[in-house]
């Protein structure tokens, strides 16, 4: 940098200013009220009577809505500028409901003093200790405020004193709005929230007055709110707390011999603001902080202001300047150029530097400590840091649609986020240190990066790059804790001889290019990073590599070798017909398998040992995911599908669930799914099947959201929150499922639709068994729902035009149906209803206030929890011929294991073995003219038996003689509703899979 100028600044010559001229700090003080009225408010101010052994008198709330009412309530005075009317001396304590307001003065333009009161209220939003409205040449002062929401409103007002009062225990003490004219001042504030809001106004002073925060570890809003105001003047005012002003949207305002002392936080923020003057200020254990998006919002004067005993140093507009660093607390610098920043050999400690619309910057040997940032830079290029240190509490570094920023031999430490750069070309890090707990280095929409030489630490993602390109990362150190280097939607870079530890390698991107980068000579965990592109039916042993990328592959098989322990992650990219299989990992991070954009890819025989994220699958196709074991009980999720279509989930055992978004066409089988926050969740997804998956203990067993065309069957769901969940979701089949011991409900179903809840058992929940809410045009038939803590079936306000029937709804909680929508049918229109235990009349009547009524109901001998039952059905008659034939249906109610057999006629026709409690669906055959008996026997591990026969009468008939069709059904739920041929195969398939899961 060549400096055209060098202008030595000193501490002892002068102090920096807006573009380096003096600025007159004898800040005139200014008075209200109408000519001849300040004198008086003077008086008033310096006339103070301290609030000590004050005696007051109880009194009612106060309301004043107009001038007479001041003598209609007895008030002294006459409302004259010399004799005001006057309330004073008394008390009043807020009574929820009588008013929230404790003197309420509104619409009055004549002269009142409000003096020595007590107001004790209780916290809370809407009350108020006074409330101004539309006043003018009021006072109030000397009085003591507590325990109050707002203290004292001021609003729509002008020529008003507040003066000399206490206010404590209070979460705002003045609230001012939409005024002129007004001054505060001479005030004590102790409150929670804010001591002094001021919003929409013009022409306020705030003077002498004592801003505290309340001890205690509580949250606190900052001590005074300026927003969307002009002409506010803050003098001579003492302010303690974590935070101190908070200024948006305001201009022309200025601070003037006010003390802050902080306690580590931004105590000072002036957002959004112009033409601030801070004069004579102290800040102590605090910072300023400045936001802007023009230039002229930075447009502020700095005279005098020091931190922790030092200077804020505020340049605007200043060309060819060398400082020193030790002299500043803080620097800013906008619209500047050719500046030199210099620190001693002790380099001593600052709290940031910021840098707006300026270049040709150099800063040296600097050490930055604080708790919130250290280096801002915005709209600059040829910006030089050499031998800096910053140890901060979050961003030591942030950068801002600049160019050619580079840092040199420095070290930047965040207890939180490291450095992050945005929109930024040319950005080079060299010969440094950066440690941080999440992203380290974290840039976005920039190119031609340059970071080398350098060691980078982080707990989250140590290297985070989205939207580069032309970035070099050579020869770094990069140590993390299970961390990232994450590329994504990246192009160009060159990546070489970088040494990871316990940090891998996550490249992402929806096109090829974003994956085509130099990787050379980089290690992970001590072992060769894999990066291979165009293989072809190869077969790799991982265990030699530290980390292995397929990229545009074929037939690449990845297995285990000797040892088959592996240690790091596996990403597959744009490849197909490649393999993942018999292999250990064990490696603690997110998405240890990455499979991206690729096609007949599969994942076979994997034992994850440790991770948060086992697979992650993103724009697949006909993926498999298969006799995997992933039991790290570190899962947020095992298996996380996005945006992809015929995949399938199957036979894993996982100890969290599977996460399918933005999908179709996926199948998930046979899963067990033992913890975790879901069990299996869908959102935004269609055309997938859950089937014979087991779930235990999860907060969710199937969650499906906003989703249509899913089928949930024969699944298990025990001890989650809910066993099925739809959300904002048609045309779901859930069916043959066994959900029990839910901490809520069983199903429950809101803002859904078109939806078949058919042939489950729901039992033992806590709350209810059946919950549809806001749903409507759902078949709820054939399920067993008992033993429920709350309540059975229940249709809540909103849900309309649904039909329950053929369930078994018995021994539930406070009810057994419930209906406060519209339109439910609780039969089938002809003859089937529910079955009811007990049932005592030929009506059922369903509680809720919808009117319903069960006109079918059918009866069930009581349901307990040792003998099995089986539902009965009257006998059936039908034409022979008739094409439609009647189905026999029978419910068994079990809590053993069992089988059964059914015989037509004494010959066996049917028979399986029973797990959990069911419904049976026999369609009847062709059979001749006739009664035909259809009999099924059942018998439990116990040896305890029970039989039912349906008699089928088959009678012929000429086409002009009537025939009744009674088809009456007595069920009581179902766990299949399947005809009998299909049954056998899917009762063996579950049965097979949960011995297979118990051996």
């Amino acid at each position: 940098m060549i400096l055209l100028t060098v202008l030595i600044l000193s501490i002892a010559l002068g102090h920096p200013t807006h573009g380096f001229l003096d600025v007159d700090t004898s800040l005139e003080r200014l008075s209200v009220g109408t000519e001849g009225e300040a004198q008086t408010h003077f008086q008033y101010y310096f006339d103070r009577t301290h609030i000590i052994n004050q005696e007051y008198t109880p009194h009612d709330p106060i309301v004043i809505n107009t001038v007479e009412q001041f003598q209609s309530q007895g008030w002294p005075g006459d409302g004259t500028q010399e004799n005001p009317y006057r309330i004073s001396n008394i008390s009043i304590t807020y009574q929820p409901g009588i008013a929230e307001t404790l003197i309420a003065i509104y619409n009055v333009p004549a002269h009142f003093v409000v003096e020595y009161c007590q107001l004790i209220g209780m916290r809370n939003y809407g009350m108020r200790g006074i409330g101004l409205i539309n006043v003018r040449n009021g006072i109030v002062r000397s009085c003591d405020f507590s325990s109050t929401g707002t203290a004292l409103t001021l609003q729509n007002s002008e020529y008003n004193l507040v003066a000399n009062n206490t206010i404590t225990d209070s979460d705002v003490a003045v609230y001012l709005s939409q005024s002129t004219d007004n001054v505060i001042r001479g005030n004590y504030f102790e409150t929670y929230y804010q001591g002094l809001i001021v919003t929409n106004l013009d022409t306020v002073t705030v003077e002498d007055n004592q801003f505290l925060e309340p001890q205690g570890d509580i949250y606190t809003g900052p001590r005074m709110e300026v927003m969307d105001s002009s002409n506010v003047h803050i003098i001579g005012c003492t302010m303690t707390g974590s935070f101190f002003f908070e200024i948006w949207n305001s201009d022309d305002c200025f601070i003037d011999s006010t003390t802050m002392d902080g306690d580590g936080e931004v105590g000072f923020r002036l957002y959004y603001s112009e033409r601030w003057t801070i004069s004579n200020s102290t800040l102590v254990q605090s910072s300023v902080r400045i936001r802007g998006d023009t230039l002229e919002e930075w447009n502020h004067q700095f005279q005098n202001v020091t931190l922790n005993g030092r200077l804020v140093g505020y340049y605007f507009g200043v060309n060819d300047a060398i400082l020193d660093a030790s002299q500043f607390s803080q620097l800013f610098f906008i619209d500047s150029s050719r500046i030199a920043v210099q620190g001693s050999n002790d380099s001593s400690s600052m709290i940031t530097i910021l840098f707006i619309h300026s270049n040709d910057i150099d800063v040296h040997n600097v050490t930055l400590q604080n708790y919130d940032r250290g280096i801002e830079i915005e709209s600059c290029q040829d910006v030089a840091f050499v031998n800096i240190f910053v140890n901060c509490s979050w961003n030591p570094v942030s950068i801002m649609d600049s160019s050619n920023i580079s840092f040199s031999k420095c070290q930047l430490l965040s207890e939180y986020y490291g450095t992050s750069i945005y929109d930024t070309d040319e950005f080079q890090f060299r010969n440094g240190t950066v440690t941080a707990e999440w992203d380290a280095l974290y840039l976005y929409n920039s190119s031609f990066a340059t970071i080398s030489d350098s060691t980078l630490r982080s707990n989250g993602s140590v290297l985070s790059f989205y939207e580069l390109s032309n970035c070099t990362i050579a020869r770094n150190e990069i140590i993390g804790w299970y961390s990232h280097f994450r590329i994504e939607d990246s192009l160009h870079f060159t990546v070489v001889d970088n040494r990871l530890w316990d940090v891998f390698f996550w490249l992402l991107g929806p096109i090829l290019e974003g994956w085509i980068h130099d990787f050379q000579g980089n290690s992970v965990n001590g072992k060769p990073y894999a990066y291979f592109r165009g293989l072809s039916d190869t077969l790799i042993e991982v265990d030699e590599f530290g980390q292995v990328t397929l990229v545009e592959c074929d037939g690449v098989t990845l297995t285990g070798g000797q040892s088959s322990i592996y240690s790091s992650s596996i990403t597959i990219a744009f490849s197909e017909n490649c393999v993942v299989k018999d292999l250990d990992i064990d490696y603690w991070s997110d998405y240890p398998i990455l499979i991206v954009s690729s096609e007949n890819c599969t994942v076979d025989g994997i034992t994850l040992l440790e991770s948060w994220s086992p697979v992650f699958v993103w724009q697949g196709l006909g993926i498999t995911i298969a006799n995997s074991e992933f039991q790290s009980q570190n899962m947020w999720v095992s298996i996380f599908v996005v945006n992809s279509f015929y995949c399938e989930i199957s036979n894993n055992s996982l100890f969290s669930g599977i996460d399918i978004h933005d999908s179709a066409r996926i199948e998930v089988t046979g899963n067990y799914i033992a913890g975790g926050s879901e069990g299996i969740n869908i959102w935004n997804s269609q055309y997938l099947e859950v089937s014979y998956n087991v779930v235990n203990d999860a907060w969710r067993g199937v969650n499906i959201g906003g989703s249509a065309h899913a089928t949930v069957l024969g699944n298990e769901m025990s001890y989650c929150q809910t066993g099925v969940v739809i959300d904002w979701s048609s045309n779901i089949t859930v069916m043959d499922n066994v959900i029990q011991y839910s901490r809520g409900s069983g199903l429950y179903a809101w803002e859904s639709s078109e939806c078949i809840i058919s042939s489950n058992v729901i039992t033992h929940g806590q709350e209810e068994g059946i919950f549809l809410d806001a749903s409507n045009l759902f078949n709820v038939t054939w399920n067993v729902v008992v033993f429920n803590d709350v309540g059975g079936i229940t249709l809540r306000s909103g849900s309309w035009d649904n039909y329950v029937y053929g369930n078994l709804v018995s021994e539930n909680g406070n009810f057994q149906g419930y209906d406060e929508g519209s339109d439910n049918v609780w039969h089938d229109g002809i003859s089937i209803g529910n079955c009811w235990s007990p049932l005592t009349e030929p009506e059922v009547s369903i509680d809720g206030g919808a009117g319903s009524t069960d006109i079918h109901p059918l009866h069930i001998e009581a349901v307990t929890d040792t003998l099995p039952l089986l539902s009965s059905m009257f006998d059936i008659t039908f034409v022979v011929g008739n094409v439609s034939r009647p189905t026999i249906h029978w419910v068994i109610w079990t809590v053993e294991s069992g089988s059964y057999t059914i015989w037509l006629d004494g010959l066996p026709i049917d028979s399986d073995e029973v797990e959990f409690s069911c419904a049976i669906h026999v369609p009847i055959p062709e059979l001749g003219l006739g009664a035909h008996n259809f009999t099924i026997l059942f018998s439990d591990n116990t040896g305890s038996q029970i039989s039912d026969t349906i008699l089928v009468h088959v009678v012929l008939v000429d086409a002009n003689t009537a025939v009744s069709i009674v088809t009456v059904i007595s069920t009581a739920s179902i766990v299949v509703v399947l005809i009998a041929r299909e049954l056998p195969q899917i009762r063996r398939r579950l049965l097979e899979r949960r011995s297979g899961l118990a051996e």
